[in-house]
């Protein structure tokens, strides 16, 4: 991968980083303007275009480019809301040093890119991510409450998809349509089966977000070992330093499970595990409904044909695997609720995207059938990045977070958690490309 690429990756980690705090992720007009500059900084990227000014001076470009993106992370990491009175900020200033003072000097060429270091930034996700689910347990959202009670009842032998839960807002943020005159939706388990057996051992610690904290720190810790040199640690310490943590991780969203499946994807990748990387990359494409545009993706997952086959395989019997039995249970009520529920959501006009945008600025509510052509315009878009793009872990996670990015920033609901997800794509890309990856082989990646 040139320069160029990896420099544009890295300003568009920044970008998004700048732009979720603003209003906790919902909509901000420099927000959306911010959103719209890392979306074309990942089109930069993922071109494949060089930039003399900055092929010439190569590495140090990319490495003054990660100290100057570790400042501001941490700046944005340190000012983020916090929520709790019982969380002091300089814990959050704590973390914000700890990082700069260890990847600082390895960015600029102070200090090797020592095991030790990784670990220690795999630690700070740890530590911080515990610290935030300890000191936020009266910070209830819907999200928080349908994953733990949905991980509750499926421990405990029954269909999340029978279970009722309570619109907990005055403001019938789902649909005055999905919700029943006693204040209750008219639907289960709103996500794919994986995401309640994913809150399990969560659940047996007292609190669905346990699970969210694990699967953070495994993806740091994926980020930081598929591939050892400067670059990944600077990505691992721009993924500890990660927008809106405390209010992503408090409120108990999903995000954290495909994170850890996508990291999770890559690093098998590098290390050319045909059965695993299907294995993950499959779960990864059950997290999420939307995740079907990502699906013609897999095809970069291997060099060889063999191999890719193999991949697309195992991922299709494990997506099978772990979805088909729990929607089968009661599949009228399991497709009500996964599928059928999301397309009777109103638009929402706080929707940090370009659409939302419109509405405010025209008056006007896109039709639904907007958004149908937003998602096959991201199907198509991952369809032709699947076909020019080089057969690397890299190019996997970069496409996956272009792909993702163009879906959420014209789609009639995304907030700071989805682009969370991007964020942590643009992560695991950055801590696999190099140079050499141009051949567009997995070896070449590591």
């Amino acid at each position: 991968m040139k320069w160029t690429s990896q420099t544009a990756i890295i300003g568009a980690i920044v970008a998004i980083a700048a732009a979720l705090p603003r209003n906790n992720g919902q909509y901000d007009s420099i927000s959306i303007v911010l959103v719209g500059a890392a979306l074309l900084l990942v089109i930069l990227a993922a071109s494949g275009l060089g930039l003399a000014i900055i092929e010439e001076r190569g590495q140090a470009v990319v490495r003054w480019a990660l100290a100057g993106g570790i400042l501001v992370l941490s700046f944005l990491f340190f000012t983020q809301p916090i929520f709790s009175a019982a969380m002091p900020r300089w814990i959050a200033l704590s973390l914000a040093a700890t990082v700069c003072s260890f990847a600082l000097p390895i960015m600029l060429g102070r200090l090797p890119a020592n095991n030790w270091v990784a670990w220690l930034l795999v630690g700070t996700v740890f530590a911080f991510c515990a610290m935030t689910v300890w000191t936020h347990q009266n910070f209830v959202v819907d999200v928080r409450l349908t994953l733990h009670v949905a991980a509750q009842a499926l421990f405990h032998g029954n269909d999340p998809y029978l279970v009722r839960f309570p619109n907990i807002y005055l403001h019938p943020y789902d649909g005055a349509d999905n919700i029943d005159a006693h204040g209750m939706l008219k639907v289960g388990f709103a996500y794919p089966p994986l995401v309640a057996i994913f809150g399990i051992p969560g659940v047996l610690f007292g609190d669905v977000r346990w699970s969210h904290v694990l699967a953070m720190t495994a993806a740091a810790a994926a980020i930081a070992f598929a591939r050892k040199s400067q670059i990944a640690i600077g990505a691992v310490a721009m993924f500890t330093l990660m927008p809106l943590t405390v209010y992503f991780l408090a409120g108990g969203w999903s995000e954290p499970l495909s994170i850890v499946l996508l990291c999770g994807t890559v690093w098998a990748a590098v290390r050319g595990a045909s059965k695993t990387t299907g294995l993950f990359a499959g779960l990864l494409i059950a997290s999420k409904q939307y995740f079907i545009v990502i699906v013609p993706l897999l095809w970069l997952l291997a060099p060889d044909r063999r191999g890719r086959w193999q991949v697309i395989a195992t991922a299709i019997l494990s997506a099978v695997v772990v979805t088909l039995p729990l929607m089968m249970w009661h599949p009228a009520q399991s497709f009500d609720s996964v599928i059928s529920f999301h397309s009777r959501h109103p638009f929402r006009t706080d929707s940090l995207s370009f659409l939302a945008a419109f509405a405010r600025s025209s008056g006007l509510r896109p039709p639904v059938l907007v958004s149908i052509g937003v998602l096959i315009a991201a199907s198509l878009t991952s369809t032709l990045l699947a076909a020019l793009s080089p057969r690397t872990p890299c190019r996997f996670a970069l496409s996956v977070a272009l792909t993702t990015l163009l879906l959420f920033a014209f789609s009639q609901q995304a907030f700071g958690n989805y682009y969370i997800f991007t964020y942590a794509a643009l992560c695991a890309a950055l801590a696999t490309c190099s140079p050499q990856a141009a051949s567009g082989t997995v070896k070449a990646a590591v």
